[in-house]
């Protein structure tokens, strides 16, 4: 019977350039027992580095850059290749799915989900030392 609990909390990063995305995602995943950090800048490795994160969410449109690109750019290098890293965006599904196979993420979340199913999805993708 394993009944064990996780060694920490799990770390959520949430990259997106929309503030109430941020006081949404850090209000719901913190109530359901996640750390989370929230930036607006797409350049992220500096944090990577000091937080630690589990799972990064990453929007696709982020100012002028694009979310996939960043997961590209991340996932190239190697000592950030293992990170687990979604989509999350308002896009169609199926852009979305399209974008996540691309980039190299794990998959991605609509942000059209309701906060049931958004906090679910975002769990899921946690390794499953944490969830």
């Amino acid at each position: 019977m394993s009944d064990s609990k996780p060694d920490r909390l799990p770390r959520i990063l949430v990259v997106d350039d929309d503030v109430d995305v941020h006081g949404f995602l850090t209000a719901v995943l913190e109530r359901a027992g996640c750390v989370v950090r929230t930036t607006k800048d797409i350049w992220i490795i500096g944090t990577i580095e000091s937080f630690k994160p589990d799972l990064i969410l990453v929007d696709q449109k982020i100012g002028g850059s694009r979310g996939d690109k960043l997961i590209m750019a991340l996932a190239s290098m190697e000592a950030y290749r293992s990170l687990n890293m979604v989509i999350y965006s308002g896009l169609p599904e199926d852009k979305l799915r399209e974008l996540a196979a691309e980039s190299g993420a794990q998959g991605f979340i609509c942000k059209t989900a309701d906060r049931e199913t958004t906090v679910r999805s975002i769990l899921d993708y946690l390794p499953d030392r944490l969830s």
